[in-house]
């Protein structure tokens, strides 16, 4: 699916797992059904994890600073973390406070589920405007409590990623060979 995805992580803070998504989806307005399917797949990839999943980066979203103001929901990339229950980090900030790029565009995002967002920001064009195209976004987690069976639940949830995993490749690979993928395809699972 385009030759851009992400990059996840299991981390332990204190007694809790979180899982963490660190993205960089397909950008220009043709590859919409690319980022789509992406954050579909990243829904998935997340929907077994019995902790806190936080999905963050570059999401290439130009229009959801659209949906923002009109309250619409256009962008099929934003619109697939919240159907599947995700918070967005920076649901608190009026629209004009969303712009993470200097050509006036939220694409930098954070969405979060199994927790709760306690404070977020972005960073301003002054301050990081001369170190990247991109201002940096953050934000605050509660994490909910750990399950009493993560041992059980963790080795289910690997076990289910690496499925899902094997399945995506498949399909990239059927892609690939019908001249419809976005670039190589590799080899083996990267998971698990």
């Amino acid at each position: 699916m385009g030759g851009r995805m992400a990059l996840a992580a299991d981390i332990k803070v204190g007694g809790r797992y979180l899982h963490l998504y660190s993205v960089h989806f397909e950008s220009g307005r043709t590859n919409d059904r690319f980022r789509d399917d992406q954050a579909l797949e990243l829904a998935e990839d997340a929907r077994e994890k019995p902790h806190g999943v936080i999905i963050g980066g570059d999401m290439n979203t130009s229009e959801y600073l659209d949906d923002l103001r009109n309250g619409t929901e256009p962008d099929g990339a934003t619109r697939a973390f919240r159907r599947a229950g995700y918070a967005d980090a920076h649901a608190g900030l009026p629209p004009e406070a969303r712009i993470t790029t200097p050509s006036g565009v939220a694409i930098d995002l954070l969405f979060g589920k199994g927790g709760a967002f306690t404070g977020a920001g972005i960073g301003t064009p002054e301050q990081w405007g001369a170190l990247s195209d991109h201002y940096p976004v953050w934000a605050r987690v509660r994490l909910e409590q750990p399950s009493e069976d993560n041992g059980q639940d963790d080795t289910r949830s690997r076990l289910l990623a690496r499925i899902r995993r094997i399945r995506y490749l498949r399909r990239l690979r059927l892609l690939e060979r019908a001249g419809l993928g976005g670039g190589p395809v590799p080899e083996r699972p990267l998971v698990g």
